[in-house]
């Protein structure tokens, strides 16, 4: 079973970077234009959205990562425009791939429409 989920994740990776290859424009990250992201929610049913990862998004390249943000001491306004945020590649399981991966190509598909 573990060589079948292997494969879907696989499969599900390359179909990802292959989505996220046709989005044009790729569209910028709540405004910031050093970031072309869009976020991915995994909704875990009845409405309830994962928040144990934070924010995390798909960027042009098909990944996925967890946008961290890194408050600055007297930084007075989030949209500095020296932003401390920092994009971390996530480091999932094949079952929690195949449920992001999922996650991401459906917020995907409103740009492709």
């Amino acid at each position: 079973m573990s060589h079948d989920l292997a494969n879907t994740a696989n499969a599900l990776r390359a179909r990802l970077r292959e989505s996220a290859g046709l989005v044009r424009p790729f569209p910028t990250f709540l405004g910031r234009n050093w970031l072309e992201a869009v976020e991915v929610e995994l909704e875990l049913g009845g409405g309830v959205v994962d928040v144990d990862r934070g924010c995390v998004v798909v960027c042009p390249d098909g990944e996925l990562y967890e946008l961290v943000l890194r408050l600055l001491p007297g930084a007075e306004v989030v949209s500095d425009p020296n932003p401390a945020e920092e994009l971390v590649p996530l480091a999932l399981t094949d079952a929690e791939y195949v449920m992001w991966a999922q996650a991401a190509l459906e917020a995907l598909r409103f740009y492709l429409e």
